[in-house]
């Protein structure tokens, strides 16, 4: 748990640098076009990608079992690629025909997002496949290694070839091409022949299964993508690049800490969850997970609103200082998406992707008409409440629809982990507005988080599943 920390706490880092150094060098318009590529890339990746990627990591260690590994691994390579072409073409329709996601787009740009597609999504195939298999030294180090490159390679390519938002994105994905293609080289070594190629001749099997799983999934991601990054083509029309820089800016703050502390989480819980779920206690395996996760969740919400001017100072650029308040709402919408994707994971385990339909649907089409109707009187001030009522609806979809099942968590569980956050608000509280100096007022809160964190984490170091008792 040490090492896995310790490595987030380097992925924060580097996300930190990354952060500073775009705000920095691109100005506030170019970032808010940074912003849409990637809010462009990412509709096609949760749409059509995704969810053959949640079906892959469910079926990893029964591939290594039958040693399929690397065809199917090439078999997906060949789906990216579809889907690459796929997207530019669905790109150079939209540009030439209705301009709904290319306003901001030229043709050289919509030839190098599929690219990023491609390249990305392969790095972040293979990667996370050491954490599955439990190396997670590897997993760590070559993650780190990608933001680093990636940054690197976006600061010269900025500094000496394009200067805008187009420069930034090609560096960021040259960095995942170059550390993608080194992880399935390590990954062919250990499960396959080296001499097999990345994108060797595909076989066509039974896809029956993966349809199945991957097609109700496809639209519970997809309205996912709606309602995290969506409604941004709804500020950009409304309001304008620069509100969309301000206010995606602040929340990727949020979203990012939130995002590396639950990836700490899952890279030491969610591979035995994952052996687990083929038996019976794949339920109590997700009750155990979910009670795992609440406190530092929770408490990292916490800790962002409460410091939002120091991360604030310490991510960004000076001509961002002001986006404080976005960090608030990014902390509380992000511990909402977090609990629901967990939700999302019983479905997973249990292959009912079907049932994650609704709540799915009900929040993104809540946040978009709550947008729209107020964006208008509001302006950017209507954005942060917006994406809240979408995602309490799909909070409270799911805890409707699994009462059954949260039935079963401990009373005493819940109770302990609301008194340990009781005391986090108190603590926080006394520390923000008694000790005036924010650094030191920061790092005195920060002590807290961390004490509370490891007393609460303790004694789940280990993923322990009890085996259903034979009657």
């Amino acid at each position: 748990m040490i090492v896995i920390a310790l490595g987030r706490i380097f992925t924060v880092v580097v996300s930190i640098l990354s952060l500073k150094i775009a705000t920095h060098i691109l100005s506030t318009a170019d970032y808010g076009r940074w912003i849409l590529f990637n809010t462009i890339t990412s509709f096609f990746v949760l749409y059509l990608i995704s969810p053959v990627g949640h079906f892959l990591n469910r079926q990893t260690h029964e591939w290594i079992k039958s040693e399929s590994l690397i065809q199917n691994l090439n078999n997906f390579n060949w789906y990216l690629i579809g889907i690459s072409i796929l997207s530019a073409f669905v790109m150079l329709v939209d540009f030439f025909a209705f301009r709904v996601f290319s306003s901001n787009l030229t043709l050289f740009t919509i030839a190098i997002l599929p690219l990023g597609i491609l390249f990305v999504t392969l790095n972040q195939t293979y990667i996370p496949i050491f954490n599955l298999i439990e190396k997670r030294w590897t997993f760590i180090i070559l993650s780190n290694l990608t933001g680093l490159l990636s940054i690197l390679l976006s600061f010269i390519a900025t500094q000496s070839l394009l200067p805008n938002a187009e420069g930034w994105f090609l560096g960021m994905i040259s960095g995942n091409l170059i550390l993608g293609i080194f992880a399935y080289n390590k990954i062919r070594k250990l499960y396959g022949s080296t001499s097999s190629a990345v994108f060797s001749k595909p076989q066509f099997g039974n896809y029956r299964s993966i349809l199945k799983f991957s097609l109700p999934l496809a639209l519970v991601t997809g309205f996912g993508w709606l309602q995290s990054q969506g409604y941004r083509f709804i500020i950009d029309r409304n309001l304008g690049l620069e509100s969309l820089a301000f206010f995606a800016t602040g929340y990727s703050v949020s979203s990012g800490i939130l995002a590396s502390v639950d990836s700490i989480l899952n890279t030491y819980f969610l591979p035995s969850f994952y052996k687990n779920i083929n038996l019976d206690s794949a339920n109590q395996a997700w009750l155990n997970f979910l009670e795992k996760m609440l406190f530092p969740l929770l408490s990292t919400s916490l800790m962002l609103g409460f410091f939002s001017d120091f991360f604030v100072k310490i991510f960004l650029a000076e001509k961002y200082e002001h986006v404080f308040v976005y960090v608030m709402w990014g902390a509380a919408c992000e511990t909402l998406r977090i609990i629901n994707n967990l939700f999302q994971l019983l479905g997973h385990a249990n292959k009912k992707t079907k049932h994650l339909i609704f709540p799915s649907v009900l929040g993104p089409a809540l946040t978009i008409i709550s947008l729209v109707y107020f964006i208008s009187k509001f302006q950017i001030n209507a954005i942060g409440p917006s994406l809240l009522i979408g995602l309490l609806s799909t909070l409270f979809s799911y805890a409707i629809f699994y009462r059954e099942k949260l039935k079963q968590v401990k009373l005493k569980k819940l109770l302990h982990t609301a008194f340990f956050i009781i005391i986090l608000v108190i603590l926080f509280n006394m520390t923000h507005h008694y000790i005036t100096n924010t650094f030191l007022s920061f790092f005195i809160g920060f002590a807290v988080y961390c004490a509370l964190n490891i007393y609460f984490l303790h004694d789940h170091l280990k993923f322990k599943i009890k085996e259903p008792s034979s009657k």
